[in-house]
C-alpha cells in the first residue's frame, strides 16, 4: 500500500487507510459483493475514506475522469469514479443508502433496469441537475466538480445518445426569438438548463414532450440537454426547434412620428419602493435605514426609434461603527445609462430593446469625523441584457404619460413621466 519511493502526504495515507478497511467492511458484512460490482465497490470504498478523512484531495483525478466520461460510458462501468454519485445520494438521502445497493448482490448490481430502479427517475434527474450545475460536494462540504462539463455544443440535428446509466448532455445554439422545443426520447424524464442557470425538466410522454423558451436579444443563447436512461435500453433523444415568427426583440420599425410618446421625458415617480426600513445585527446598534432618492431620471424616446435613459439612485445608510460606538453613515450613488431602439407596434403598446448600459458608483464612508470617498468607478454591465425586448403599456397626453413595465417573470412596474420642454435656441445680441 505504501511502495518506497511513491511518497504520500499523511492525509492520502489516512484517506488510502479508511478506503482499504472499508473493503475488510465491504467483506464481512456483503460477502455476496466481489470485485465484479467494481462501480459499488470502489466507489463507495472511496466515498466512505472521504467521510471520515476530510480535506483529501486524493480523489480529486477520479472526479475529473468521471466528469469527462459520465456523457458515454455508463455507471456500472466505472470503479473509483462513482464515489461522485454515493457523495450526492449521502447528501440527499443519509450515510445509510449507499450500503443498501449491495442487497442487490453481483447479478443485482450488473444490472441498469435493478440499479436505476433503486431511485425514482426524479432523483436521478436531480442528481444530474446537481452535477452539471456544480453543486455536487464532498462529505466536507466542499466543491467536487465546480466547472463541469456540459457537453459539445452541437448543430441540428439535435440528438443525445448513451448507454444505461449514462448522463449524457449537449449544448445547442439558439438564435433570438420564441422557440418551441419538441423532444422525442425513451427517457422519462429530460432537463433543459437555460441561460439563467435553473433548469427544466421535460415530461415525455408516449416518446415526446414539448418545452417552450423564449431567447434574450441580441445575442444567441445556448441551452443545456440532458438526460438519464433507466428503462434498460441505451438512451436515444432528438430535439426539434421551430422558430415563432415574431420575435421578442424586434424594434427594427420605428414608431409614427406624431406618437404621442415622442420626446424627452422626465420622470417623475414609480411604484418601486423609495425608502424602506430594516433590522440589521451589529456591534452597538442593531437600526440601519436606507433611503433612495429618483435622482435625475430622463427618458428620450426619438421618433427615429432611438431610446436613451439616463438615471441615478442614492443609498444611505447609518449605523454605529463597531469600534467606540461611533455614529457611521455610508451614502453610494449609482449612476447609470441605456441605449437602444424602441417601437410601438399597436396603440396602447411599446416595445424596448435596451442594448448597451453604463454605470458608475460613488461611495462615501462618514464615521465620526473622518470623511473617505472613492469613485466614481466604473461598473461592468454585462448581465444588462437580460432586460431587453420586455413589452410595455402606455397612455399618454400633451404633458405626461404613465408606462408599465410588464416583465416575463415578477409583478408590472409603472413609471409616471413629464414631458421636457424643447430647448430653446437663444439669438445672438
Amino acid at each position: 500500500m505504501f511502495d518506497e519511493g511513491w511518497q504520500r502526504s499523511e492525509i492520502d495515507q489516512k484517506h488510502i487507510t479508511a478506503h482499504e478497511f472499508f473493503h475488510l467492511a465491504q467483506r464481512l458484512v456483503v460477502p455476496r459483493v466481489t470485485c465484479r460490482s467494481a462501480w459499488w465497490v470502489e466507489g463507495s470504498a472511496d466515498w466512505f475514506a472521504n467521510r471520515v478523512v476530510p480535506g483529501s484531495t486524493w480523489s480529486e483525478g477520479w472526479l475529473s475522469a468521471f466528469d469527462e466520461e459520465s456523457g458515454g460510458r455508463s455507471l456500472l462501468d466505472m470503479t473509483y469514479e462513482t464515489q461522485a454519485f454515493f457523495y450526492w445520494i449521502d447528501d440527499r438521502y443519509g450515510d445509510t443508502l449507499p450500503m443498501t445497493y449491495a442487497e442487490f448482490g453481483d447479478e443485482g448490481l450488473s444490472d441498469p433496469a435493478a440499479v436505476g430502479s433503486h431511485l425514482p427517475p426524479e432523483a436521478w434527474q436531480e442528481f444530474l441537475e446537481t452535477y452539471l450545475s456544480g453543486h455536487l460536494r464532498y462529505p466536507d462540504g466542499r466543491l467536487a466538480i465546480p466547472e463541469p462539463s456540459l457537453g459539445p455544443v452541437i448543430s441540428r440535428p439535435w440528438r443525445l445518445s448513451g448507454p444505461p446509466l449514462s448522463f449524457p448532455r449537449s449544448q445547442i445554439e439558439l438564435e433570438p426569438g420564441d422557440w418551441r422545443l419538441d423532444v422525442q426520447s425513451n427517457s422519462e424524464l429530460l432537463g433543459v438548463r437555460v441561460p439563467d442557470q435553473t433548469w427544466r425538466r421535460v415530461e415525455t410522454q408516449a416518446g415526446q414532450g414539448s418545452i417552450e423558451h423564449t431567447t434574450k436579444c441580441p445575442d444567441p443563447e445556448k441551452l443545456v440537454v440532458a438526460a438519464v436512461s433507466l428503462n434498460g435500453p441505451d438512451l436515444a433523444a432528438s430535439v426539434v426547434g421551430d422558430l415563432a415568427e415574431e420575435e421578442p426583440c424586434n424594434c427594427s420599425e420605428p414608431p409614427p412620428t406624431d406618437h404621442c410618446l415622442v420626446g424627452t421625458w422626465q420622470v417623475t415617480s414609480t411604484d418601486l419602493p423609495s425608502t424602506f426600513n430594516r433590522v440589521q445585527s451589529r456591534v452597538g446598534g442593531p437600526s440601519r435605514w436606507r433611503g433612495q432618492d429618483m435622482g435625475r431620471n430622463r427618458i428620450t424616446l426619438g421618433a427615429d426609434g432611438r431610446f436613451e435613459q439616463v438615471f441615478s439612485n442614492t443609498t444611505t445608510s447609518q449605523f454605529k461603527h463597531q469600534i467606540g460606538d461611533v455614529p457611521a453613515t455610508q451614502t453610494v450613488t449609482i449612476s447609470n445609462s441605456a441605449i437602444g431602439r424602441w417601437s410601438a407596434p399597436e396603440p396602447g403598446r411599446a416595445k424596448i430593446c435596451k442594448t448597451e448600459f453604463k454605470g458608475e458608483m460613488t461611495n462615501e464612508l462618514r464615521i465620526g469625523s473622518d470623511v473617505s470617498r472613492s469613485g466614481p468607478n466604473p461598473i461592468p454591465y454585462d448581465a444588462g441584457r437580460e432586460h431587453q425586448g420586455f413589452d410595455h403599456t402606455y397612455a399618454c397626453t400633451a404633458s405626461s404619460a404613465t408606462v408599465t413595465l410588464h416583465p416575463e417573470f415578477g409583478q408590472p412596474v409603472t413609471w409616471t413621466m413629464e414631458r421636457m420642454p424643447r430647448p430653446t435656441a437663444t439669438a445672438p445680441p
